[in-house]
């Protein structure tokens, strides 16, 4: 995609103390370190998150995305990018727009008749808070990889739904986010304030790019170690061994599960109940974690490294246990 036409010299300023975080949006996501300032204030209407409450359910871990600090852009930075006054469309663009109504403009967003790079910035660094590890990543889990189809939605959103209040209506607009900004002095003498509730935006995407517990709950190997371990070794299950497994007692073949026997079906909710269990522990045995048991597995593979790469599993992994998990995703891990 070819640039276009640099913005015109009445754009919008980014905001003097938001130079790291501009040098941040103009790279890919790939490339950015844990360096994005967090400038929250006290009076910014978020609760601290409670990291002791696994979440278990989508609405709890929407409940903790709004509440994580980490999520969200520095309140400075975030409403200094929000009041980008936008740039006209020059003829040329405005062709470029009647032959391609979908027509995506280089670092811009294009907004009606304007563009808005400042806005584009905005959504940028937004878009890197929900991918890295180390912020919103374990909440949007469904954020596309390619970085131009989500950051120019987020910048439309933002375009469509941040509030234009005039000076003669500020006293209309009670919000705890709009009275901080009329406290700042960077805006108390301006004629137009926009603003957006960062809460309200990442609560909109969560709904579009949040947790999918369809796929978080895709069995892992540790999940399978944990459930064969329990099955296996704990005293509740070794009569159920034959019905968890389909094999019908006392004869060959296997059994379908559609005509499981009462045992089976009692015998689910036993093992769903160990296995979210976070003080059943499934211990491994004592030669797993000798030299000479990892040097015979690196010898058979014929890799030097492949117990390093390969053996660290966790079938007591609290985050996993603390999913939703019945009796119908439970029967997916065997």
């Amino acid at each position: 995609m070819a640039d276009d036409e640099p913005a015109a010299d009445n754009a919008a300023e980014p905001p003097a103390d938001a130079a790291a975080e501009e040098v941040a949006a103009d790279a890919d996501a790939d490339d950015i370190g844990g360096n994005i300032a967090d400038e929250r204030t006290d009076n910014d209407g978020i609760d601290d998150a409670d990291d002791t409450t696994e979440p278990k359910t989508v609405d709890d871990y929407r409940r903790k995305m709004l509440a994580d600090r980490s999520v969200y852009i520095g309140n400075k930075s975030y409403n200094g990018y929000l009041q980008d006054q936008g740039t006209n469309l020059s003829a040329a663009q405005k062709e470029q727009l009647k032959k391609n109504k979908n027509k995506r403009f280089t670092k811009q967003i294009c907004h009606g008749d304007k563009l808005y790079p400042q806005l584009y910035q905005l959504a940028c660094l937004i878009y890197i808070k929900m991918t890295n590890e180390s912020y919103g990543a374990q909440y949007f889990t469904r954020t596309t990889s390619t970085k131009s189809n989500a950051v120019h939605p987020i910048g439309q959103f933002i375009a469509n739904n941040r509030i234009k209040v005039p000076r003669g209506d500020f006293h209309t607009h009670q919000s705890e986010e709009f009275q901080a900004l009329l406290k700042d002095d960077d805006y108390k003498d301006k004629d137009v304030i926009y603003y957006l509730p960062q809460r309200e935006m990442l609560n909109h995407f969560f709904g579009t790019w949040g947790v999918d517990f369809s796929a978080l709950l895709k069995p892992t190997v540790d999940d399978k170690l944990r459930l064969l371990g329990i099955v296996l070794t704990h005293e509740e299950m070794k009569d159920y061994i034959p019905d968890i497994m389909d094999k019908r007692r006392g004869e060959g073949g296997w059994q379908p599960i559609d005509s499981a026997s009462s045992r089976a079906r009692a015998a689910w909710p036993i093992l769903l109940r160990l296995f979210t269990d976070a003080d059943v522990k499934v211990l491994f045995p004592g030669k797993w974690i000798e030299d000479e048991f990892k040097q015979r597995i690196n010898d058979k593979a014929g890799d030097p490294d492949f117990y390093s790469n390969h053996g660290n599993f966790n079938p007591n992994n609290k985050e996993r246990m603390a999913l939703p998990w019945d009796t119908k995703t439970i029967k997916e891990v065997v």
